[in-house]
């Protein structure tokens, strides 16, 4: 805290902040700021908090939502407004940011996804979504862009070789694993819009994912190998929550059209199921939770109302719990 108090001061020599020594000590104070307070061991990160002029005062009873911090900031280091004029140039064709985070967070939720918390530099090199962020980046280095990423989102590069000590693989991971978990679970969330892409046929439009099978294939990859764990959900629930768009409840609708058709296909989609050492059910299993879990926060239950017109006999969905 001295460090950072240290900080803020000089900080407060140059720009002009709402950001006071009074809400650096709340952070430390509130347990319910402890998202923000992993965040500012960092001098520039502390500025941009300080910056992003947040809302630190959470409903009563309520959490602080870090979803939004989150996003804030990182809409704050996407448009690099901590400094005028350094957007950087390399990115300027990027929509307005948007390719960037969505590689970001596709990096986020395939470190997830391992086994060691990382990923071997050749592993991002034969991602397909890598070929197609470095066609948006029209001839800048993937290398080159990589180290962007990580000097401004806080990753570092590792050495591969905590099973064998003479590989000297490069590696990439996050420094903060609160970050990663925020944008692979803001990576899940975006893929599920998928289900309101359309295509068109001569006589008429339809849905792209249309019935189990290719719902099932999205899904697969979504939550296997690895379910969701309790920090993603709680993640899930802040962002899902926090999303006003009209899109929203087509992916509401969607999710419940095709819940017949999961389950005539049990879940699972069975020309894949080698491809996970976990058994059928096992897969199965993290399939039909990730999927509830999902339907559980688009579909809230409202209790209704005492007096209310007739009472409701439906009960509540049960609470969603990490397997």
């Amino acid at each position: 805290p001295g460090q950072q108090t240290v900080w803020l001061e000089r900080y407060t020599h140059f720009v002009p902040l709402h950001f006071s020594q009074e809400d650096l000590d709340r952070i430390h104070r509130e347990d319910s700021l402890d998202a923000i307070k992993e965040l500012i061991d960092q001098p520039i990160l502390l500025y941009l908090v300080a910056k992003a002029d947040l809302n630190l005062k959470a409903e009563e009873g309520k959490p602080f939502n870090r979803s939004l911090l989150y996003d804030q900031l990182f809409d704050t280091l996407i448009q690099r407004q901590y400094a005028e004029g350094e957007q950087l140039e390399k990115y300027k064709n990027l929509d307005n940011g948007q390719h960037l985070k969505m590689y970001l967070a596709f990096l986020a939720f395939k470190i997830y996804q391992s086994e060691h918390g990382y990923l071997r530099g050749q592993e991002i090199n034969g991602f397909e979504e890598t070929q197609e962020f470095q066609a948006e980046l029209e001839g800048v280095n993937t290398e080159d862009a990589l180290k962007d990423l990580m000097m401004s989102f806080y990753m570092k590069e590792v050495y591969a070789g905590d099973e064998d000590p003479q590989d000297k693989t490069h590696a990439v991971e996050f420094l903060h694993k609160s970050l990663y978990e925020y944008l692979a679970a803001w990576y899940i969330w975006q893929r599920f819009g998928e289900l309101t892409d359309t295509r068109k046929s001569k006589r008429k439009e339809t849905y792209a994912i249309d019935d189990g099978p290719a719902a099932l294939e999205l899904l697969y990859e979504l939550f296997v190998p690895t379910g969701l764990s309790s920090e993603l959900i709680s993640y899930l629930q802040e962002i899902v929550k926090e999303d006003k768009s009209a899109e929203k409840a087509i992916v509401a609708g969607r999710t419940q059209k095709l819940f017949e058709d999961l389950v005539a296909e049990e879940f699972m989609p069975e020309q894949r199921v080698h491809e996970s050492p976990a058994s059928r059910l096992q897969q199965m299993a993290q399939v039909l939770h990730g999927y509830w879990t999902v339907w559980a926060l688009l579909h809230p239950w409202e209790p209704q109302e005492e007096g209310e017109g007739e009472p409701r006999g439906d009960a509540p969905p049960p609470a969603v719990y990490p397997l």
